[in-house]
């Protein structure tokens, strides 16, 4: 066969090939387009939609996601957040695309729906208060935000201002406090006005009160320990002004500050100086018998201090100078050295200054019937002063049923003496005490089984009473 052909056959051949394949393939897209028609992969895109999961539940369908996340963006975000209405959707949302011929066109009432139960989340701002307290904002500024208004209350409440003279520093914040960027629920991001709410009080505790007809805010706040300002917070939608009554609804919580504000200011104060007091002993009075043979004096200065104002009270840090007005002036005192005695000389004085006896020693008269009276009675008027006999040592002091407010001295020398119906609460030593001949040990009164004002004064002789006027000077 000629060479050329040859080569025109092989040509036809090969031509012939590429048609043959060419065909098959035809074939085999068009089989595959059929197939794949008919199981809906290559549906019409109107058809599509979002299957939306929650914790593996089936909660609902969209057709257009990206338009449902940005309204979900819009209604948890709003104009207050600063990271571009940017959301995410946590790890228990799943969004499967499938088909849906009979699901209509996307509405509102179908994204307000969904919108309920499908959780969001968004960059935030964890802030750490000292103390273990924590609350999540949109940005830092709406923390600071809040704590500017409660400085400003701060201020307010306690009539000083920012610019007032002495004032070194503005309102601070006692507790540290720290931030870091979190990823938050959106319904755990607080605004302003519930950050406010959640640093003075415990929210978790709010409750409603009815106020009573005619009561005030002012007396509102009270009944519920709080101030006003603090009330206000708490209901945003209430003013002063506002007319309180059993139907309107007020929000009131345990207060409990999770922040404390203090300042520092410059004051000025007149004050004493301490006098000096000097002890001279005295071997002519008795140990406890001090005698003042010149008066102490403060001095005045007038002094500066640093003061810290913290939660409306003021705390002084230190003086830091002042200007003396006058000089204290000491003090001068006789100071007993002797042991006093605890035994009796066995010359009594009398017990009170009165020499006005309104019973003696022996029988009575005590309304119409006779008795035995073992004591001396000396009237005078109430709350005049009742002085120790003798030296001796007090083994009672109190209060002694039909005797009343009693003291008993024994003198360690045989001798005791009583003295009974003393004024209530008078009595000046204790049981035990050392006390020498003149000491005041109270005062006259009636209490007990008395018919007035005296001093019911007894002298025991080895446990035998004995008559007063046989031991005392005379009148």
């Amino acid at each position: 066969m000629h060479t050329g052909n040859k080569i025109r056959l092989v040509l036809k051949s090969i031509a012939l090939a590429f048609v043959c394949i060419a065909a098959v393939m035809v074939i085999y897209i068009f089989q595959h387009q059929v197939l794949a028609y008919d199981s809906g992969v290559n549906k019409p895109s109107s058809q599509v939609v979002s299957q939306i999961y929650v914790d593996n539940t089936y909660v609902g369908s969209v057709r257009n996601v990206d338009e449902f996340k940005t309204y979900l963006a819009t209604i948890h975000l709003g104009a207050t957040t600063n990271n571009g209405g940017k959301i995410y959707l946590p790890d228990n949302v799943n969004i499967i695309k499938d088909f849906d011929d009979e699901l209509g066109a996307d509405t509102m009432e179908r994204y307000e729906e969904l919108a309920e139960v499908v959780p969001v989340e968004a960059d935030a701002i964890k802030v750490t208060i000292e103390g273990g307290n924590e609350l999540i904002v949109s940005d830092r500024s709406v923390f600071n935000e809040a704590v500017a208004e409660l400085k400003e209350d701060y201020r307010i409440a306690n009539n000083i201002s920012e610019t007032e003279a002495g004032l070194i520093d503005p309102v601070l914040v006692e507790q540290n406090i720290g931030f870091s960027k979190v990823v938050a629920n959106t319904n755990d991001i607080l605004s302003k006005e519930d950050c406010l709410k959640v640093i003075i009080a415990n929210v978790d505790q709010e409750s409603t009160y009815h106020p009573n007809p005619n009561e005030t805010i002012s007396q509102v706040a009270d009944s519920n320990n709080m101030d006003v300002n603090q009330l206000l917070i708490l209901n945003p939608d209430i003013t002063e002004q506002t007319l309180m009554t059993p139907s309107l609804d007020v929000t009131v919580a345990p207060i409990e500050p999770k922040i404390t504000f203090s300042m520092l200011q410059i004051i000025q104060k007149e004050m004493d100086i301490p006098y000096e007091i000097e002890y001279i002993d005295d071997d002519s009075s008795y140990q406890g018998e001090d005698t003042v043979v010149q008066a102490g004096v403060p001095g005045r200065e007038l002094a500066q201090f640093l003061v810290q104002n913290k939660n409306g009270e003021q705390i002084i840090r230190f003086k830091q100078e002042s200007t003396i007005l006058s000089t204290p002036t000491k003090a001068i005192i006789l100071r007993g050295t002797m042991e006093k005695p605890d035994r009796g000389t066995g010359n009594f004085i009398w017990p009170n200054g009165s020499r006005r006896v309104s019973t003696e020693f022996g029988d009575d008269d005590l309304f119409g019937s006779y008795r035995w009276h073992g004591a001396m009675d000396i009237n005078d008027y109430s709350g005049s002063p009742i002085w120790a006999s003798d030296n001796g040592v007090v083994v009672e002091a109190g209060y002694n049923g039909s005797y009343g407010y009693t003291v008993v001295i024994d003198h360690n020398n045989g001798f005791q003496t009583r003295y009974a119906h003393m004024l209530a609460d008078s009595i000046t030593v204790h049981v035990g005490e050392i006390v020498t001949q003149g000491t005041t040990i109270g005062q006259m009164g009636s209490t007990g089984l008395s018919t007035g004002t005296h001093l019911h004064f007894e002298i025991i002789l080895n446990g035998t009473k004995v008559n007063p006027r046989n031991y005392l000077p005379a009148e």
